[in-house]
């Protein structure tokens, strides 16, 4: 961890110890930190009435951080906030993409822009507040906060520990994900709504979807599931849920495995843990709309 060679988001799936992952984004922050080429020129506030709030993310497109924060951008109080997109987004725009553009005030894509870039330009509109809502994720660009892009700089929902930068100066979380106790590791000041989870009740859902015979499941008994990325799987969770299968008669569980190995793996620690190797059952990864269209089985 002190060399600074191990991601921060790579240390939330090997430590639950706060102090830990810390420790671990400090030292990975650095590297952001030392090469900050602040500009010089002074951060004003906006002169308008109007405060103006800016979402940086390399996931405005169908990815569930996108998902998630649709309807925020929508029900932000237009007579109080302008609210601006900087997309640096890798992959091609999609109609995810469009349709955070048609819910904000201002769409500004600054894919292929330097750090500098990209705080000169938001400093020109005289951004209040930004936020970050990629993180330490693999589209993330703490340099571009390191740059200070705004007088107050915010974390949000794309990554859920602390930065261990001081260019972030906020981070919005509930109580359960930063109990009080736990605050002394953050580098942020914690800003607590009820719950920190935003979500979209207006995002499209398949009516319908495939039946159980399709989806190699069977026609009877409760169907559980989890399409997380396997690696967020760790050996006192799937004790749980095997716990779980073994209370449940005629229960399955279901899957995503991204390669048969992973399918293997885990159904020989089924198989260790007393449970039948076919009560796992896997999928492939799928479209967004396919995996919701899953849960009509599940």
């Amino acid at each position: 961890i002190a060399s600074g060679r191990i991601s921060p988001f790579t240390m939330l799936s090997i430590s639950d110890r706060p102090e830990i992952q810390q420790l671990a984004a400090q030292h990975w922050a650095k590297q952001y930190d030392k090469k900050n080429t602040t500009i010089e020129k002074p951060i004003q506030l906006s002169k308008k009435n109007k405060i103006k709030i800016g979402y940086f993310s390399g996931d405005f497109r169908s990815h569930p951080v996108a998902a998630l924060m649709m309807q925020v951008f929508a029900q932000h109080n237009r007579e109080k906030l302008l609210v601006y997109a900087f997309s640096y987004c890798l992959l091609e725009e999609d109609a995810v993409s469009h349709r955070i553009a048609s819910v904000v005030d201002h769409w500004v894509n600054v894919r292929g822009k330097t750090a500098k870039e990209i705080a000169e330009e938001t400093r020109g509109l005289a951004i209040d507040i930004a936020v970050d809502l990629s993180g330490y994720t693999e589209f993330g660009r703490p340099e571009i906060f390191a740059n200070r892009v705004a007088l107050s700089q915010v974390s949000y929902l794309g990554y859920l520990g602390t930065m261990g930068s001081p260019s972030i100066d906020y981070l919005i979380a509930d109580q359960i994900l930063v109990t009080p106790a736990d605050t002394q590791f953050y580098n942020e000041k914690i800003i607590y709504l009820p719950w920190y989870q935003a979500n979209d009740q207006d995002r499209p859902c398949p009516a319908t979807g495939p039946d159980r015979n399709t989806l190699g499941l069977p026609e009877q008994g409760v169907v559980y599931a989890s399409f997380n990325h396997t690696y967020k799987i760790n050996p006192e969770v799937f004790s749980c849920w095997m716990e779980i299968l073994r209370a449940v008669p005629d229960s399955v569980l279901m899957l995503l495995a991204a390669h048969d190995r992973v399918a293997a793996n885990l159904r020989q620690t089924a198989v260790n843990a007393g449970i039948d190797a076919q009560r796992l059952l896997f999928t492939p990864r799928k479209k967004y709309e396919d995996y919701l269209a899953q849960y009509h089985c599940i």
